[in-house]
């Protein structure tokens, strides 16, 4: 009789994360699962809810995940209600094809009742008709957008409190270096878990790494990078440094330019975690070498390689506040980022370049650079404008104009071009705090 396949790192990774749900599940308690993770982890209970809902999961649950932004606390519930009907829409043919009824409708707001409560009502209804295809309906609330973190929590306070059944599950992400629902947990310990797992990613990387077949100097060099982004992550510069040097060791050899600025851009993400600007823009001056011999030897990623190495080489001197070296180079990165046709990337590049040369108290030009910017902004997707930057480009060239005594006009021109870029609320899309890079 043949063994079943061991499974691999990630797999096993993922059979561990399905039993902390489950675990959660059995309990009739609890409403609603905080993981609280890193970005490792984020990444693998999105794939766990992926696998989940691609049936390939053993978890007896339908996830649904809300992307919904929450930038009103009022109209959020709403929001959420209108995405589970365009999400069922969207599903029916797949779930005629099942041999599934699909004449479901979603419950009115009654008079008296809440967003909330609306939304909630809506989750036990889809349950109750299709329960069963599921033991329990899971919102996997991820907004991209959380305005307010106080009013996220008083939202998630909200609806833990809606009295539904144990078959409805909410589910969300905290980060652990950051996290903002330590209050919604103090307020509600029985309807609130908090799952913290260990899933050491680093060691599944270097495990693949091991694993994986193959001889020569790309097996040589992939087991040195993961290794190498493994020790970064943990600040320690002189094992780095060592890992560094024979991994490039490699890529010189071999002529592997895109692998170098690769190796030199870790180095220097590592550095600037250290606060040690000087040393980071050394090692992304490197890696903007390497990009653009990259780009010369007709790698087809060199281009936009380039671009990363000068955005990152212009944050390090951000950090090192040269904002005039900053400026011109975040301006000349910005016709690179239009010949690839990224205008979020031509965007950012404006808006920095605006940002910088308005530090060095040169209005005129931060004005421009921010014209340059609207314009880019004007190139994006209408659904990815109020969710870009560019209400901050907006901020920005009002406070020009205030600072210098514009006349009203150009502040009525500029909120005009605003509202119709991002809509009328556009000022609300901003965030107190707001870093510039």
């Amino acid at each position: 009789m043949t063994e079943p396949a061991k499974k691999n790192p990630i797999e096993q990774r993922i059979d561990y994360l399905a039993g902390l749900w489950n675990k959660f599940a059995k309990d009739p308690e609890p409403r609603l699962l905080r993981w609280l993770v890193d970005d490792d982890g984020l990444r693998m209970v999105e794939l766990l809810v992926e696998m989940q809902n691609e049936e390939v999961g053993d978890i007896p649950d339908l996830f649904i995940r809300f992307d919904v932004p929450f930038t009103n606390p009022h109209s959020y519930p709403l929001e959420l209600l209108k995405s589970l009907v365009q999400q069922y829409e969207d599903s029916r043919k797949d779930i005629a094809a099942a041999d599934l009824p699909t004449n479901l409708e979603c419950p009115s707001m009654q008079p008296q009742e809440s967003g909330v409560q609306t939304f909630a009502r809506a989750c036990v209804s889809l349950r109750e008709y299709y329960q069963g295809k599921m033991l329990a309906l899971v919102a996997f609330l991820t907004p991209n957008t959380i305005a307010n973190a106080t009013d996220w929590i008083d939202f998630l306070l909200r609806l833990v409190r809606v009295d539904f059944p144990p078959t409805i599950r909410i589910t969300v992400i905290d980060h652990v270096d950051r996290p903002v629902l330590n209050a919604l947990c103090q307020a509600e310990p029985t309807l609130v878990q908090t799952v913290i797992p260990d899933l050491d990613m680093p060691g599944a990387l270097e495990e693949i790494a091991e694993t994986a077949g193959g001889v020569g100097p790309g097996n040589d060099f992939r087991k040195l990078f993961v290794r190498l982004s493994n020790v970064v992550a943990t600040g320690n510069t002189k094992p780095a440094n060592k890992l560094a040097i024979s991994a490039l060791r490699i890529a010189r050899k071999q002529k592997w330019f895109d692998l170098q600025a690769a190796v030199y851009m870790v180095l220097g993400a590592m550095y600037l975690g250290k606060q040690d600007a000087s040393l980071a823009l050394k090692a992304y001056q490197y890696a903007d070498k390497a990009a653009a011999a990259a780009e010369k030897s007709g790698n087809p990623a060199g281009g936009k390689l380039v671009v990363q190495t000068r955005f990152a080489r212009a944050g390090a001197l951000i950090s090192a506040g040269n904002y005039a070296e900053a400026a011109p180079l975040y301006e000349g990165t910005a016709p690179l980022t239009k010949a690839q046709n990224d205008a979020f990337l031509e965007l950012e590049a404006w808006r920095m370049a605006s940002y910088c040369y308005e530090m060095e108290k040169q209005p005129s030009k931060a004005w421009q650079c921010g014209q340059q910017a609207l314009e880019a902004g004007e190139r994006l997707d209408d659904n990815l404008r109020p969710n870009s930057t560019l209400p901050y480009v907006g901020q920005r060239l009002l406070g020009l104009l205030t600072q210098n005594k514009a006349d009203p006009k150009y502040e009525r021109q500029v909120r005009a071009r605003m509202e119709a870029l991002v809509g009328e609320g556009w000022e609300d899309k901003l965030v107190t705090g707001e870093a510039a890079s």
